[in-house]
């Protein structure tokens, strides 16, 4: 996680708990992750991170560029 500059977690299923969100916001790494099952209870817009719909590819990428393009969004 350390290596990474952003982290996306893109589950088209539903999980009950995102470990791999945990991990990322313990590595102090910005986090995208997929709005379903318990995603939306860890990461709040904005603030701790961003959500995409699920299969939703177009979103996705929308929010990796606008955070690519924003250098301090990485900075987290």
């Amino acid at each position: 996680m350390s290596a990474c500059d952003l982290i996306a977690h893109t589950s088209i299923a539903p999980e009950p708990f995102g470990r791999v969100i945990v991990e990322a916001m313990l590595a102090r790494r910005p986090i995208i992750g997929a709005a379903a099952g318990g995603v939306p209870e860890l990461i709040q817009p904005g603030q701790t991170g961003w959500l995409a719909p699920p299969g939703d590819a177009a979103a996705l990428a929308k929010i990796l560029e606008d955070c690519w393009g924003d250098r301090p969004c990485l900075r987290q």
